[in-house]
């Protein structure tokens, strides 16, 4: 090797360089292998999430069609007991003496008259519940107390299907239904909530 110092001064600078040259690419080839590693987590982690998003999603999804279906056997229940509450309403007004029906239809007579609000009014009865003049006189009285001026009301013609009365303006515009069937109807939401609370407790 030669001892001349420019070649010396060369061969000495030109092995700083690689050395510099190849810590450099170390460093570099260092660096990429941490934001490779960085980036391989930073994917494993969403990946984790958008699995984690999914298995919820799908659980919730189960979850809420399970609430489904058991609030549609709750409401089937709901139905199948209240059909049973009206057949027994029913049966009870059936088996009723006709000294208690006469009695429940001029009540509902009366209540009748006073949603009505008219100062004359047909009465229109159910066989099953039948009226003579002598209620009209005791209806009409209640309900003229009830709403403070006289009230007239006379035994109509129409025949009023199951158990019931309809009070009828005289013109015959306004009218005012109170059958058995139609306060079930009014009661229907109170008493399916009851029983719904009933059902809810069992």
């Amino acid at each position: 090797m030669s001892d001349n110092p420019l070649i010396m001064s060369i061969i000495s600078k030109s092995e700083e360089k690689a050395s510099s040259l190849v810590e450099s690419a170390k460093k570099e080839r260092d660096r990429i292998l941490d934001r490779a590693e960085r980036d391989a987590e930073k994917a494993r982690l969403e990946e984790e999430r958008v699995f984690s998003l999914r298995i919820k999603a799908i659980s919730e999804r189960e979850e809420s069609e399970l609430k489904s279906i058991e609030r549609l056997r709750s409401l089937r229940r709901i139905d199948d007991a209240f059909l049973k509450v009206e057949e027994r309403i029913r049966d009870k007004f059936s088996s009723l003496s006709a000294d208690k029906r006469r009695e429940i239809a001029s009540r509902w007579a009366i209540e009748a008259l006073v949603g009505l609000g008219k100062e004359e009014a047909y009465i229109d009865y159910s066989p099953l519940c039948p009226l003579d003049e002598r209620d009209i006189q005791n209806i009409t009285q209640s309900a003229s107390e009830i709403m403070r001026h006289p009230v007239k009301a006379v035994l109509g013609r129409e025949i009023v299907e199951g158990f019931g009365i309809v009070a009828l303006s005289k013109d015959g515009s306004v009218g005012y239904t109170n059958t058995l069937q139609l306060r079930e109807k009014r009661f229907s939401r109170e008493i399916r909530r009851i029983i719904g609370e009933e059902d809810g407790e069992n």
